[in-house]
């Protein structure tokens, strides 16, 4: 092989001679060169040219300044497209001597890479490019790529490579086409490697070679910067170039794999354009196994140490293998098997279905059949992440995978068993168990085979986990343990996931299908584990191995694994398979004997932590954990002596470490309350265990006792005693029983009793003091113990009468008398603590001092060391043993405040003085204490007993009895933020139904300060209660406390109750008549009888959730015809000497409301000055109130309200007013000019003078509200409007001056217009200035342009100023980002130019003027491209010239002129001319059109007409010339357009569409092209006249499958042509052919003859060809055989939709062919397609002629509607969402409800169930986010096909909104008055205020008649 050719630095190559060092420094010097040289210089020139110009990998970016640029520039500037160097190759092509040509194309690549670097030389190298993609030089480049000769096939690739980069890829498209992919030598090409060598260094894609090349140069037209349709064409035309990418991908470089991959992420992946089968075909299991195989390079390759390649590779298949939905993996159904081609699946997905199998990841399957998931860890984690994101996989995996996993010790199996336990580990898919709409579960669960081997594979798996668990190595005997726990761990995570959906679904537990599959998979599991007595073998083995590892175990930590292991196993069996466990015999009391040793284990534990410790811990958690499931353990059983409840209280009493102690205390109470000893409660056990003493770390005697005083080990005398007490009482536990009953009797009688086995502890304590048994120790011990015992007991007692007498037998038993014999030191102590049981039990919160009596020795020592010692003592014993420290706390005075962090609640609580509990900082520690450790409810009520028990002794201390209240309320304040809600219901109910000492206090006592402490309770207390205390009391402090409560406690069900004591409320005025809560407790009962937004606007209730204001708004409504007592008079409010307050505001307006007032007496309350010292904030609310309820126009003087008009005036025009008072008091001067004539001429002059006194800078909206409401109202008040608009303009020049655009400038300058547009006046100049100052600075202002329109349609402006303004704007720097495509500016600044065209066309049609408008020119059939036509149109008729000169730089892409108008017709996007040729606009004529309807759909349009008319131009001025050209223009579709065209209704519009068909048939006569005969036999088909639609669609698609023959219509749409001689006009082109086609493609021909259908109906005519061979009646019945295909459906009602959009085909397929009755059968069946069916009714509303429907049907069509309408909007409870379905439903409604004749009897049905729709969207609903509340944009009826499926996405409060109104105005038509329209009309009042008047002209009728009905 030839060496291949690099360039180099010049300084390698001219080393000798200044002549070969030349340097060429200008354009002449090279083209004298390259002109004037003989052959044998020529190539030495050529390599200097070559030099100069190279571009050296390592140079970084070029500089626009760099001197090859500049000089490059010159020379093409002499020597255009580089002749010279085209000229030199022509002399020099000779292929066999390819020196000359290698420099001449190494040259040329270099230039076109430096030209292609900025932007401002791409016009010198575009001739370059140009002339190198002509055919011959093409071919030439082709031919070189067909050669031997290495250097020049470097070059070529190397010139190809800059040909596809230069300016972005311009020209790829015609590099693609012109490229010789047929030659045969190109894969040679992928085999031409640099041979390098070990130590080679260099960058594989700064240095290419021949390979890289050719890679980098296919892979350009698929990178980022292509466009997708050159990438489609790639990939499907060149796919074979494509693939070959990837052969031998593995022995390519780092860099080059990195370029390859990331290039087909970003360009092929990351772009969602690209079809996405397209995109799996090409990266199949073929390419997937070409990518695999890099995974055999996992070291660094180069310096960089992250270039690793199996790294690169391994990231790669994550992403496009491991995200459902992205790259070849698709998103499946999970453990269930796939649908039989009944789910409505993408396009993409289509084909994965059609290919058959169980599965649609194929190929992942087949790739994970080839991973080597036991050799590699990345490949390893592919498979887990693969089987993770598609769990449908796992079950065929294993029996292809063939994993070996018969046990044995080899690394190979470890690998295989640890991957098999990582399978099994994955989640469950619990995404899959939930329906479609991701909300509501199957209902029927997966198979039972998947979930199987996603547990238990069928691999043989139990002989294999059997054989496993019993080998010798222990190494295999754990491997096959964990894996054996993983399936154990994955089946109890199923088994929770199905019981859950069993509760969701509330299924039986005996029918149920999700409880069926669970017990199938106990039952299927139960065969596949491993027999239980193997495991108990192994267990066993291991617990002996544990037994003897101090003797010869030479490896602990192994042993201590196996023993964890096997323990772990037993308590699986038993959490998971109690079944099976039950089966075998096994005695579950043996695994005691574990535990028995804990303390010992601990105790070594805690010295030094190791593995062989740690696995013990866990081991003993296993136990524990078994123990508590298993049903068979009895655990009054022995243990060495021992009964079973001994060791587990011994090693709770030893164990130190928290989950231990926590599973210990568990299982104790477990097996304690299940036990007849304490059934009684079960919480008692807990406070039992919590009384036992903490085991010592030495159980030795103290050392500084004498030897008769030591003491013994405190935790086993307590042990054994309560032991032995258990034992006793389970033996005869009713005569225990019977003794607490009568003990019980003696006292109070209590619900709450408890355990019998107190009263075996006193019989026993007595037995040992009587039999003299015990010691003093001991003795001293249980003492101890009672006493904490009784301490805690007494938290569940709410009367201590019971404990008490338990503490006096404690003292009888334990007196002086009876220790006498005992030691002096402990006898002390035991009446010490005998004491303080008995102080417990009845607290008094003595003082120290006062309470302890006795022997002090203990408090004498703590005085003599001092609170320092204290402190160091116990951080000392903090760090040895904590346990000890608090008993040491409890022994202390809490007043020093010493470690009161180490006592409980209880202690601290009751060694808690008076003083103590009224000090603020001491009751915020004892709530600190009761929170500082994890609290549950039942800690809390022992807390509220606690106390309780103290506040029913402290009745005759107020002081104290309020401490307690306050102590009370803190607890609860702090518990209602960690408890759930339901805890706090419960703790509520515990406080004040069991503790009663509240009431009490409040009705009994008189003490001050306990009032101030019930207080906090009163928020607590019910309202009757609430209400009994206000007829008590008569003290003003308690009625205001009472009140308060009250008001807090209210809410909508409660005030319906109160209102009943309105008249006792304001009987409680005379009492407290300055009580401001009274007031607003009356204020809040009597607004609640006013209707919600009765005034139009909320008061201060937007703080409240849509749920309370709606609530509230239901509530208010029922009770808005309560009356008011006669004591609430107006006027002594309206006279009031006090200020107003803001209830007194709502009293006075909820009066005026209900009773309203005379129009005298407001008038002379007006004049008076209780009404001028009134605040303008309430003043406002009390004016709009009386106004508003007025009955119509008064002739009232105006004198009184002079005054007033003025305030109102200010605060409008005060720019300092509140929004809010400003809005109300612009209502009310809007009010006044309506309902009080008399007071207009003094309102204009007030207004006026006003409006003179504000400065330039000052204007509100809300002002020019008022302008617009006296333009509107009144002639007289002229003056005042032109006064305000000439302010405003002066304002806006000023305003407009600053470029920002501001939210509250926008607002002034929107109603500044409307002012305009109702006023029709405004002055000349200051028009014109403004319009200047818009134009100039507020162009992107929406606002402001349309404050420009309104002035231009009034102000009759000049010519000159026209034409000014009409440059200015058309020449604005920023007039074309304004008018782009997706610019909200676009359509209003096109409004005007339309209005400034039309004012004085004469003048303003000029070239200058029109000729910017081509950019923004778009060619759709929107308004604003259909204004700039109809400007074009008009330039035409002005100027009597063509505009074609000007649109010959026209083109669909505004940045890329075009030069001819054949160039701008070839430039069309086919896509949307095919578009608008199926979706004609049926409505578009050939003239001019003014009126310009907004349509949505129009922008996805060509305008048909200007497509006619540009392309009549573009044949006459310059017909294609190749074949290729005419390819390319019938590849537009635009030759399609005009054969649609002949279908139009415009006459015009198909004569000049027939007229260039003929002239494109007459240029075909000549035109060189292979497939002319074939279209000039179509275009032969066309007749005269207008032709149906069916008949140009069959012709359009003929003609657009000439040339895109891969569309599988083709061969069909010719063979139906060439088979008739004359094409039946009236026929169906190809109906039974395809719609029962039986071909392998018949899927398809369906769909496409159903489209096709689709598309045709358009007019009557089409009707009549469909109804000729019954079409409908053969889709009908295709829609009703095929209920699971819904693609198909939805085609058949695309094509209803459109049959339902013609009158006589609506008509005739209601009366012939029962169609409603028909959708009502299909309705009931499913009603899947809701949106679809209601956009049709609707159709059939709008479009058919009521009247005589009426007539031949008798009423029944309207009746079959509202059926109909009540099938899908009940149905909005289940799948269908409301906020889908109520935006297209309520306009249905309303139209159905507006139609003549009787309503239907199913009519308040139907408003019912769209009721419970809306309360359904309230859910989810935001009331308070109104601030930018978008306007209604839907498109209107009636609803073609192509938008039937598309769901209205809008807000869902605007959905709401308009949904309320057309309810309402529906159940306007019921024939009575219904709990609906109550509903409906309370709603409708919110909407009103929320909207405003002007968007909610219904809303506000219905509130001016609501508060005229109020009155009635």
């Amino acid at each position: 092989m030839a060496p291949f050719f690099m360039p180099e630095p010049p300084s390698k190559r001219l080393k000798t001679g200044k002549e070969q060092a030349r340097i060429f420094r200008s354009a002449d010097e090279i083209g004298n060169s390259l002109r004037s040289l003989n052959q044998d210089d020529l190539a030495k020139v050529l390599g200097q040219l070559r030099n100069q110009f190279a571009v050296w990998p390592n140079e970084g970016p070029i500089s626009t300044q760099d001197p090859r640029l500049t000089l490059a520039q010159q020379w093409l500037d002499t020597s255009p497209a580089a002749q010279d160097l085209f000229t030199i190759w022509e002399k020099n092509g000779n292929i066999r001597q390819p020196a000359t040509i290698v420099l001449v194309v190494s040259i040329l690549s270099s230039l076109l890479t430096l030209l292609s670097s900025h932007y401002t030389f791409h016009a010198a190298g575009h001739p370059i490019l140009r002339t190198l993609l002509t055919p011959p030089w093409m071919r030439k480049l082709n031919s070189y790529l067909g050669g031997s000769h290495s250097e020049l096939l470097l070059v070529t690739l190397k010139l190809l490579n800059s040909m596809s980069s230069f300016g972005g890829g311009r020209e790829r498209k015609s590099i693609l086409e012109s490229f010789g992919w047929e030659t045969k030598s190109l894969p040679k090409l992928l085999n031409m490697r640099r041979k390098t060598t070990s130590d080679d260094t260099s960058d594989s894609l700064a240095r290419p070679d021949i390979r890289t090349l050719y890679m980098l140069f296919c892979l350009s037209f698929v990178d980022q910067q292509s466009s997708t349709q050159l990438k489609t064409i790639f990939l499907e035309q060149h796919k074979d170039a494509f693939y070959s990418i990837f052969r031998g991908l593995a022995q390519d470089p780092f860099v080059v794999i990195q370029k390859v991959l990331e290039i087909c992420w970003s360009g092929i992946w990351s772009d969602p354009k690209i079809k996405r089968t397209l995109k799996i075909a090409l990266f199949s299991e073929i390419t997937v196994a070409q990518l695999l195989k890099i995974y055999d390079r996992p070291n660094v390759e180069d310096s960089e140490p992250d270039h690793i390649p199996a790294d690169l590779v391994h990231h790669f298949l994550l992403a496009i293998c491991t995200r459902p939905g992205i790259g070849i993996c698709f998103r499946d159904r999970g453990w269930y098997p796939r649908k039989a081609d009944t789910d409505e699946a993408t396009e993409e997905e289509e084909t994965r279905r059609e290919k058959g199998g169980k599965i649609y990841n194929k190929i992942l399957s087949n790739i994970l059949k080839s991973l080597k998931v036991n050799e590699d860890m990345r490949q390893q984690e592919l498979a887990l992440k693969i089987m993770a994101a598609c769990p449908e996989l796992v079950a065929g995996f294993w029996s292809a995978a063939n994993l070996t996993l018969e046990p044995r010790l080899s690394s190979k199996w470890i690998a295989n068993i640890s991957f098999f336990g990582s399978v099994l580990s994955l989640p469950v898919p619990t995404g899959s168990f939930l329906s479609d709409n991701a909300v509501l579960y199957q209902p029927t669960p997966p198979p039972l085979s998947v979930i199987l081997e996603n547990i238990l594979p069928s691999v043989n798996t139990k002989a294999h986990l059997s054989k496993g668990l019993l080998q010798s190595s222990g190494l295999v005997q754990h491997c096959t343990a964990l894996a054996l726990c993983k399936c154990l761990t994955k089946y109890a995570r199923v088994s929770e996931v199905f019981r859950s959906i069993e509760a969701a679904l509330e299924e039986d537990q005996s029918e149920g299908q999700w409880a069926k599959v669970r017990r199938d998979l106990e039952r299927e599991v139960r065969h596949r584990v491993p027999e239980f007595q193997v495991i108990v073998a192994f267990a066993s083995a291991a617990q002996k191995e544990t037994t003897e590892k101090d003797k010869a175990a030479p490896h602990p930590t192994k042993v201590a694994l196996l023993a964890e292991c096997a323990q772990r196993l037993l308590w699986m069996y038993h959490s998971c398979l109690p079944f099976l466990v039950a089966e075998t015999r096994f005695d579950a009391g043996k695994l005691v004997q574990n535990i028995s040793g804990l303390e010992a284990s601990v105790a070594e534990a805690n010295e030094e932590r190791d593995a062989t410790a740690r696995l013990n811990t866990v081991r003993q958690l296993h136990v524990l954990r078994l123990l508590n499931e298993s049903d068979q353990f009895v655990w009054s059983g022995k243990t060495g002596g021992k009964s079973h409840l001994y060791v587990l209280l011994r090693a709770f009493s030893a164990c130190h470490v928290p989950a231990l102690r926590d599973t210990l205390k568990r299982l104790v109470v477990h097996l304690l309350s299940e036990s007849i000893v304490f059934r009684q409660n079960k919480v008692e056990p807990s406070l039992w265990l919590a009384s036992l003493p903490v085991a010592h770390p030495s159980s030795e005697g103290s050392t500084f006792l004498p030897v008769h005083n030591s003491l013994p080990d405190e935790t086993a005398t307590v042990l054994d005693f309560l032991d032995d007490c258990i034992q006793r009482c389970l033996k005869t536990p009713y005569r225990y029983i019977e003794d607490m009953q009568a003990l019980y009797a003696t006292g109070s009688q209590h619900d709450d009793m408890l355990s019998p086995l107190i009263m075996t502890i006193l019989e026993q304590l007595r037995g040992k003091m009587a039999s003299e048994q015990g010691s003093s120790p001991a003795v001293f011990a249980l003492a101890t113990f009672v006493r904490r015992l009784l301490l805690r007991l007494s938290t569940l007692q709410q009367d201590l009468s019971f404990l008490r007498q338990i503490g006096v037998k404690i003292d009888d038993i334990l007196s002086p008398e009876s220790l006498a014999e005992q030691s002096p030191i402990f006898s002390a102590a035991i009446r010490r603590e005998v004491r303080i049981l008995l102080s417990c039990l009845s607290p008094t919160h003595a003082s120290r001092d006062e309470n302890m009596e006795g022997d002090n020795t203990l408090e004498e020592f703590i005085r003599e060391i001092g609170e320092r010692a204290i402190r160091t003592l116990s951080d000392v014993i903090t760090r040895l043993h904590p346990v000890p420290l608090t008993h040491l706390a409890e022994s202390l005075d809490p007043s020093d405040r010493l470690l009161w962090d180490r006592l409980s609640f209880e202690c601290l609580f009751l060694h808690s003085s008076v003083s103590d509990i009224i000090d603020d900082s001491r009751r915020e520690i004892l709530v600190d204490v009761v929170f500082s450790n994890s609290t549950s409810l039942t800690d809390v009520k022992g807390v509220i007993s606690l106390i309780g028990h103290s506040l029913s002794a402290s009745m005759h201390v107020p002081e104290f009895t309020r401490g307690l209240l306050f102590l009370v309320a803190s607890v609860c304040s702090r518990a209602a933020l960690i408890l759930s809600s339901t805890d706090s219901a419960e703790l509520k109910e515990h406080l004040f139904v069991r503790c009663t000492p509240m009431a009490k206090l409040c009705i009994a006592t008189n003490s001050e300060l306990v009032h101030q402490a019930i207080s906090p309770w009163l928020k607590y207390m019910a309202t009757p209660d609430l209400l009994g205390l206000l007829e008590i009391y008569r003290e003003p402090s308690r009625l205001e406390m009472v009140i308060a409560a009250l008001e807090i406690a209210m809410n909508a069900q409660s005030i319906v109750d109160l209102q009943a004591r309105l008249p006792l409320l304001t009987d409680l005025r005379k009492i407290i008549p300055k009580s401001s809560v009274l007031e607003s407790m009356i204020a809040t009962i009597v607004d609640a009888s006013v209707p919600v937004a009765l005034s139009g606007r909320f008061a201060d209730d937007t703080e409240l959730s849509t749920s309370h204001l709606l609530l509230q708004t239901e509530s208010a409504w029922q009770t808005r015809f309560h009356s008011l007592p006669a004591s609430l008079d107006l006027d002594s409010f309206l006279y009031q000497e006090d200020s107003w307050s803001d209830s007194t505001v709502k009293i006075i307006c909820a009066i005026l409301y209900h009773s309203g007032c005379d129009t005298g007496a407001f008038g002379a309350w007006l004049g008076t000055r209780f009404s001028t010292v009134r605040s303008m904030e309430h003043l406002s609310h009390v004016l709009y109130a009386f106004l508003d309820s007025s009955e119509g126009p008064s002739t009232q003087a105006a004198k009184p309200w002079t005054p007033h008009m003025a305030r109102l005036v200010d605060s409008v025009a005060d720019d300092d007013t509140a929004a809010p008072l400003r809005a109300r008091c612009t209502a009310c001067l809007r009010l006044l000019i309506e309902w009080l004539p008399s007071t207009l001429p003094e309102l204009t002059a007030t207004l006026e003078r006003r409006i003179k006194q504000l400065p330039e800078s000052s204007l509100s909206k809300e002002l020019l509200s008022v302008g617009t409401s006296l333009a509107a109202y009144s002639d007289s008040s002229k003056s005042a409007v032109a006064t305000l608009i000439e302010h405003s303009l002066q304002w806006c020049i000023n305003a407009f001056a600053v470029s920002d655009v501001d939210i509250a400038v926008q607002a002034v300058v929107e109603e500044l217009a409307v002012v305009i547009k109702t006023s029709r006046t405004t002055k000349a100049h200051l028009a014109e200035t403004l319009l200047s100052v818009i134009i100039q600075n507020r162009l992107a202002d929406i606002s402001a342009v349309a404050l420009l329109c309104a002035i231009l349609e009034i102000v009759p402006f000049k010519p000159l100023i026209i034409n000014r303004y009409l440059q200015s704007i058309v020449q604005h720097p920023h007039f074309f980002k304004a008018c782009g495509a997706r610019s909200p500016l676009r359509n209003r600044i096109i409004h005007g130019l339309h209005i400034l065209f039309h004012l004085h066309p004469a003048n303003t049609c000029q070239v200058t003027h029109v000729q910017p408008l081509i950019r923004i020119y778009g060619g759709t059939s929107s308004t604003p491209d259909r204004m700039l036509l109809s400007i074009f149109q008009l330039f035409e008729s002005q100027r009597k010239v063509s505009v074609a000169s000007l649109l010959g730089q026209w083109s669909p892409t505004a940045d890329v002129p075009s030069s001819n108008l054949l160039e701008a017709v070839l430039s069309l996007d086919a896509t949307l001319v095919l578009r608008t040729c199926l979706h004609f606009p049926k409505w578009r004529c050939l003239m001019d059109q003014d009126i310009f309807a907004e349509n949505s759909r129009d922008a996805l349009l060509y305008d048909p007409v200007f497509l006619i008319l540009i392309f009549a131009q573009a044949m006459a001025e310059k017909v294609p010339e190749t074949a290729f050209s005419w390819i390319e223009l019938f590849r537009t579709n635009i030759v399609g357009l005009l054969i649609r065209a002949l279908s139009a209704k415009d006459p015009y519009l198909r004569e000049i569409a027939r007229s260039q068909l003929a002239a494109v048939w007459a240029h075909l006569e000549t035109a060189d092209m292979q497939e002319q005969p074939h279209v000039v036999y179509v275009l032969n088909i066309n007749q005269s006249g207008r032709l149906p639609s069916y008949t140009t669609l069959i012709l359009l698609h003929a003609l657009r499958g000439i040339f895109y023959p891969s569309n599988f219509i083709y061969p069909l749409t010719a063979r139906f042509l060439l088979q008739r001689p004359t094409l039946d006009m009236t026929d169906v082109p190809m109906l039974y052919g395809m719609l029962y086609s039986s071909s392998d493609d018949w899927k398809k021909e369906r769909g496409w003859i159903i489209r096709f259908i689709s598309d045709g109906m358009m007019s009557t005519d089409d009707w009549r060809v469909l109804k000729r061979r019954h079409t409908w009646e053969l889709l009908s019945g295709l829609f009703q055989s095929s209920e699971q295909d819904t693609t198909l459906r939805n085609s058949i009602l695309e094509v209803l939709a459109n049959l339902t959009c013609n009158q006589q085909a609506t008509a005739s397929l209601i009366l012939k062919s029962s169609l409603l009755h028909w959708i009502e059968m299909q309705l009931v069946i499913s009603r899947a397609e809701a949106v679809a069916w209601i956009k049709i009714l609707e159709n059939v509303l709008l479009v058919v002629d009521a009247s005589k429907m009426e007539s031949s049907t008798g009423g029944e069509w309207r009746f079959v509607i509202c059926r109909c309408l009540s099938l899908i909007m009940k149905d909005m409870t289940g799948p269908l969402k409301p906020e889908v379905v109520l935006p297209i439903a309520a306009p249905v409604v309303l139209r159905l409800g507006a139609l003549p004749g009787p309503c239907p009897s199913t009519f308040a049905e139907l408003l019912d169930s769209c009721l419970k729709g809306l309360v359904l969207l309230e859910t989810h609903l935001d009331i308070s986010q109104t601030s930018i509340l978008p306007s209604v944009a839907s498109d209107l009826p009636p609803h073609g096909g192509e938008d039937l499926q598309a769901a209205a996405d809008r807000d869902p409060l605007l959905t709401w909104g308009t949904s309320v109104e057309c309810f309402w105005q529906a159940s306007m038509t019921l024939p009575g008055k219904s709990l609906v329209w109550d509903a409906l009309t309370s709603r409708l009042l919110v909407w009103r205020s929320i909207v405003g008047e002007e968007r909610s002209v219904v809303g506000e009728w219905a509130r001016k008649l609501t508060v005229k009905n109020l009155r009635v």
